[in-house]
């Protein structure tokens, strides 16, 4: 958890102006810079996909509708902490 922290406080310093700086809403380009970091639409599209957490009721309804299942397993913390 403290490793997503800092994490998260590095982007969120990363994005804050220096001092002498004027504030984020009248600083010239802080929104151009912010939608570089952003995901575009394209390729959120894997967040339109109806992910199932069921395997076995996800293998039922692939049977029924006649479609593949793709299983992702992974073993482990997802941030690769100990």
């Amino acid at each position: 958890m403290r490793r997503r922290n800092l994490i998260g406080g590095g982007l969120a310093a990363a994005l804050l102006p220096c001092s002498g700086v004027p504030a984020q809403g009248t600083m010239p380009g802080w929104e151009a810079r912010l939608n570089a970091l952003l995901p575009t639409p394209e390729e959120d599209r894997w967040l339109t996909i109806p992910w199932r957490t069921n395997l076995v009721a996800a293998l039922a309804e692939a049977g029924r509708v006649g479609k593949p299942v793709m299983a992702w397993v992974m073993n482990g913390n997802p941030l690769g902490c100990g």
